[in-house]
């Protein structure tokens, strides 16, 4: 079975590299690139496969698939080939095409021949989409082609909008993982949008998931989480009785609705005190079908978590390293890393501000973000949901750069000027004085300023380079 994919884009450079490659042929052969945030679509991708090339709306080319230099080919052949054909090496996948020809149809005969909206295939932000032939109302690449080359779209039904989550190929993956484990954690640096994506993941679950959210911390216990103890007074006595936590109602309500799902969301999960918190629930969570005697307890009441649950955790790895979670906690849950999509932020700015903040502010964070995986790790990066404030412009950029990210470098570099006027760049961090000269380690910020001299910091901050790089 063969698949259609679909290359949108409005941006100058989209256009332009469309023009280099696309509408006249290097040798006998057209040919395409992908940044690596398309790995799920690329790794389904194959030889004459169809590729549909929009732009501004209005599908402009078309051709098949012939050659793809994916994962399975060295990088640096693949950044090397990017760099030749496009002038920047940021293109991970390259793929070639034949038979690429204008398209004579207008969007709405596409969207029948597709059998749905662009919008609906695309959602809010995406840019590159695969369809399974049998899944169009064409019913096949040669139905497809044809109605693509002749213009010629019989009359049909108009194209009808698909409510399921499909439109996001991460999310369905995410989706497939927490049915067959049942328990997951998203992981990764701070602002890489891991509450907002498990807030996705729960609601996304079919049948109108019921979910609810708790964050650990460092005082929360195990009555809260499971079952504890509490004082009630009756008859003017004060009595304990066992009061049920926040998942252990979740089970019961979930065995009342077993045709439901529920989804407990527990937020910074690794800031708590896990094994204390979960104490038998390891057991539970693994051994569903099994019970399990709960403390504080006097009868042979035993803990089953139903099939119908499911845990989603977020972790960031700024506060504690992956490596120090809990062996018998890792062996329950699978593990899915999140870090910061600059393609995605490029997108999101280019969506909701311009082109102008859409081209600065993905390359402020790469570069700020490299020379902390140099220094630091790659743990403690950025990410791009720090810059993603509706309608940014450099007056916003200018807020969150001296209010959110100036402040967290500082924490990161606490005592090492050197580092953070690495990382910064003269345009941020003044001029080192001489250590002998303070009696000890001195730095200054450069203030708060007007939007000109920014625009300078930022410049500075990209073009800035110390050779070697202060790692001491």
């Amino acid at each position: 079975m063969g698949r259609i994919y679909f290359q949108r884009g409005s941006a100058q450079g989209y256009k332009a590299n469309i023009a280099r490659t696309l509408s006249s042929p290097l040798s006998p052969v057209f040919v395409w690139g992908t940044k690596s945030r398309q790995h799920v679509e690329i790794e389904t991708m194959k030889t004459g496969d169809l590729a549909v090339f929009i732009v501004e709306g209005n599908p402009l080319h078309f051709g098949t698939i012939s050659i793809i230099l994916a994962d399975d080919a060295p990088l640096e052949i693949r950044q090397a080939l990017s760099d030749e054909l496009w002038g920047e090496n940021v293109w991970e996948y390259v793929w070639f095409l034949t038979d690429v020809k204008a398209v004579g149809v207008k969007k709405p005969d596409l969207e029948r021949l597709l059998g749905r909206t662009l919008a609906d295939l695309f959602g809010p932000y995406g840019t590159f989409r695969g369809v399974d032939e049998r899944d169009t109302a064409a019913g096949s690449l040669a139905a497809f082609v044809a109605g693509l080359a002749k213009g010629i779209v019989s009359a049909q039904e108009p194209p009808r909008v698909r409510p399921e989550a499909a439109l996001d190929p991460d999310l369905e993956r995410l989706k497939t993982l927490l049915e067959a484990r049942k328990q997951i954690i998203l992981y990764g640096p701070p602002g890489t949008g891991k509450t907002y994506r498990a807030i996705q993941l729960a609601e996304a679950m079919a049948g109108g998931a019921h979910h609810e959210i708790v964050q650990f911390h460092p005082s929360y216990t195990y009555e809260e989480f499971v079952i504890g103890i509490r004082p009630v007074t009756q008859n003017g006595q004060v009595q304990f009785v066992t009061v049920s936590g926040t998942f252990k109602k979740l089970c019961d309500r979930a065995k009342l609705e077993p045709s439901s799902r529920f989804v407990m969301i527990i937020d910074e999960i690794n800031r708590g005190n896990i094994p204390k918190i979960f104490g038998e629930l390891l057991f539970a969570i693994e051994y569903r079908n099994k019970g399990v005697r709960l403390q504080y307890t006097s009868d042979d009441t035993h803990l089953t978590v139903p099939d119908n649950v499911y845990i989603i955790g977020t972790m960031n790895t700024a506060d504690r390293s992956i490596a120090l979670i809990d062996v018998a906690l890792r062996r329950r849950f699978y593990f899915e890393e999140m870090r910061p999509d600059y393609d995605f932020l490029e997108e999101w700015v280019r969506k909701n501000s311009g082109d102008e903040m859409a081209e600065v502010v993905p390359k402020l964070l790469q570069t700020i973000n490299a020379r902390i995986s140099r220094l630091v790790d790659r743990d403690h990066v950025i990410g791009h949901t720090y810059f993603m404030k509706r309608g940014i412009d450099w007056s916003i950029l200018q807020t969150a750069m001296y209010h959110e990210i100036i402040p967290l470098l500082q924490e990161y570099f606490y005592n090492e000027p050197q580092k953070l006027r690495t990382v910064l760049g003269t345009g941020f961090v003044l001029e080192l004085k001489e250590e002998s000269e303070l009696g000890g380690s001195f730095y200054e910020l450069v203030p708060n300023r007007g939007i000109s001299e920014f625009k300078d910091a930022v410049a500075s901050l990209l073009a800035f380079s110390e050779s070697p790089l202060v790692t001491r």
